[in-house]
C-alpha cells in the first residue's frame, strides 16, 4: 500500500511538469513571434514586381532573396566569410579581382549584398553598373543600370516605405 501514494506523487509531478512545459512553449511561440520573414517576403515581392521579367539576382553574403524567389546563384560562391575570400584569391583565375570581373560579365539585374556590405573586390563592379537602392532586413539591394531609372526610383521608394 505504501507504493500507491508514491506512484500518485510521481504521476502528479510528471503531469505538473508537462503542464508547465506546455504553457511555457505556448507562451514562447505566441509571444516571441518575429515578423522578419514576412517583411522580407513583402520586400522581395515588391522589388521583383518592379523589375523586368526574367531578372536575376546574384548573392554576395545574402542568400535570402534567392531563396524567396526560388532562384539559384550564378556562382557556387555566395558567402565570403570563413576563408572563402582567400580561397577565391588562390583558385579563381585572376583571384578576387577576376571573380569581380566575372560577376560583371554575368550582369545580374540585382546584386544582393549582406549586412557586412560589399567586399572590396566588388566595389569596381558596383561603382560602374549598379545603384544601391535600399535595404531589406538582412541585405542591401544593388540594382543594375540596365533597369530603367523610373523603375529604380520606384524600387527606392518602395524599400523606403517598408
Amino acid at each position: 500500500m505504501g507504493r500507491l501514494p508514491k506512484a500518485w506523487i510521481a504521476l502528479t509531478l510528471v503531469l505538473a511538469w508537462v503542464g508547465v512545459a506546455t504553457a511555457a512553449s505556448f507562451a514562447y511561440s505566441v509571444g516571441e513571434r518575429d515578423q522578419t520573414l514576412l517583411q522580407q517576403r513583402r520586400d522581395v515581392a515588391a522589388v521583383m514586381s518592379l523589375l523586368p521579367p526574367g531578372s536575376r539576382i546574384l548573392s554576395v553574403d545574402a542568400p535570402q532573396p534567392l531563396v524567396l524567389t526560388g532562384q539559384t546563384n550564378a556562382s557556387r560562391f555566395q558567402v565570403f566569410s570563413g576563408g572563402l575570400t582567400a580561397y577565391l584569391q588562390d583558385t579563381w583565375p585572376g583571384g578576387t579581382q577576376g571573380y569581380g570581373e566575372w560577376v560583371a560579365e554575368q550582369a545580374p539585374t540585382v546584386i544582393a549584398l549582406g549586412n557586412a556590405g560589399a567586399p572590396g573586390w566588388l566595389d569596381p563592379v558596383l561603382a560602374e553598373s549598379y545603384h544601391r537602392l535600399g535595404r531589406s532586413n538582412g541585405w542591401t539591394w544593388a540594382v543594375s543600370d540596365s533597369v530603367p531609372l523610373a523603375d529604380r526610383e520606384a524600387i527606392r521608394a518602395t524599400l523606403a516605405e517598408n
